[in-house]
């Protein structure tokens, strides 16, 4: 199942005020997405499982189109008797945001790599997150996996995320 959905051309920009930096959501497009029914997966009372959540991102910056793209993974699994877990349903989402002038404000260094500031990508990271979650309930609406929530996640989590992906 793909989806695309483009912002219009002229996209209500955000600034960064200390920094004057402009940006808007591009576009936002789910790549992947599944719901396997607990009878297919030969699970005969899905109450009695527990289930986890397995949650990933990735990070990219074109520089050259002034382009970041945000890609949040969320798998709802729960344990089997196989060593893999038994994945239940997830999805696979990509935010692309669109910077304007921002050429004087993110630097390449000598590697190429462009120094995001922290306080921009938790924001970024949390929007993408959180429209995750609400694609998922609609992805989920007259399942069995309607009462599974995606949690909500914490500021300071998410700086957690935001260090993890500049020590890569």
């Amino acid at each position: 199942m793909k989806n695309r959905q483009s912002v219009p051309q002229n996209p209500k920009l955000h600034n960064m005020e200390a920094k004057g930096l402009k940006y808007g959501i591009n576009s936002v497009e789910i790549i992947s997405s599944f719901i396997h029914s607990a009878e297919s997966l030969r699970i005969k009372n899905l109450e009695e499982r527990k289930i986890g959540i397995n949650r990933g991102f990735q990070i990219g910056f074109d520089y050259s189109a002034g382009i970041l793209t945000i890609k949040v993974e969320v798998d709802f699994i729960c344990e089997s008797e196989e060593q893999e877990p038994l994945k239940l349903f997830g999805t696979a989402v990509k935010y692309d945001y669109k910077f304007i002038d921002f050429e004087d404000i993110l630097k390449k260094d000598e590697q190429d790599r462009v120094d995001i500031p922290e306080d921009l990508l938790v924001t970024l990271l949390s929007v993408s997150y959180s429209t995750t979650r609400g694609i998922l309930i609609t992805q989920t609406i007259g399942t069995e996996y309607s009462k599974h929530y995606l949690p909500l996640i914490s500021i300071d989590e998410i700086k957690k995320i935001v260090k993890r992906v500049g020590q890569e």
